[in-house]
Formats: structure tokens, C-alpha cells, sequence
């Protein structure tokens, strides 16, 4: 391999796949009920753990939820590493740790709860919510 090639693949992160740079961490905010997720790079966010005894690594992330429905969260978690950069444990602050699973379920579960509510809106002739115009099944003229 030519070393232009070698310092591409370096620069563009060819060399490794992205599941092994990236991880990807999910939280339910407690006051707002909000999903967040966010990301860590494992090669240039982790910085070395404090302690004596400590040789891994450390990162803090605070997401931030959207402020959908005025409540605007946000939830802290800390990660350490162990020397191979594997994730040993975790603390979050103003939220609870979703696993990848729970947070699929949980977007999926929300998706279906907003789509029959506003399925139940329509059958009622309740005004649309975006366009503040009253949806009818009946397109008939008088």
C-alpha cells in the first residue's frame, strides 16, 4: 500500500470500521419523557479517568431534549472505559439509560400512540392540529 493511501485511509478513518469508533447512547429525560440519543467518538472524545488506580478512560455527554410541548430537558451521562476503550460503566443524571432495544421499542410504541390519536382526531372531525382546518370524511357540496 503507498503511503498516500495509508494516510487517507487514516485521515478518513477507513482503516476501522465505524462501530468500533462510534457509540451510541440512548436516555428517557425524567420531567419531559423525551427520547435523546447522542454519540461518542471513541477516538478523540475519551480523555484519561482520574485515580490512582485508574488507567481507562472517561467522557461526559449532556443531551439535550428537542422542547417539544414547551419542556426543554436535558440529561447527563458519564461514561468510563476500560484501557481498550470498552464501556465499563455509566451514571446518568436527570434521565434513565435505554438500551439500543428499549429505545426502538419506545420510538416505535410513541410512532403508533400518535398515529391512532390522530386517526381517532380525524374520525371525530376534530380541527387538524397543524392546520387548525376541520377534517371531515364527507366531501360532498350542499
Amino acid at each position: 500500500m503507498s503511503i498516500f493511501k495509508r494516510i487517507l485511509n487514516f485521515f478518513s478513518g477507513s482503516g476501522s470500521s465505524s462501530n468500533d469508533r462510534l457509540l451510541t447512547v440512548y436516555a428517557m429525560a425524567h420531567r419531559s419523557r423525551s427520547l435523546v440519543s447522542g454519540t461518542v467518538d471513541l477516538y478523540n472524545e475519551l480523555s484519561l479517568a482520574d485515580g490512582e488506580d485508574s488507567d481507562g478512560f472517561y467522557v461526559r455527554k449532556v443531551l439535550h431534549t428537542t422542547g417539544e410541548n414547551r419542556v426543554f430537558d436535558q440529561v447527563e451521562i458519564e461514561l468510563w472505559f476500560d484501557p481498550r476503550k470498552k464501556l465499563d460503566h455509566y451514571e446518568v443524571i436527570g434521565g434513565r439509560w435505554l438500551e439500543p432495544e428499549e429505545y426502538t421499542q419506545e420510538v416505535e410504541r410513541r410512532r403508533q400512540a400518535a398515529a391512532e390519536s390522530e386517526s381517532e382526531h380525524q374520525e371525530a372531525g376534530e380541527p387538524d392540529s397543524e392546520s387548525g382546518t376541520e377534517s371531515t370524511s364527507d366531501s360532498g357540496s350542499e
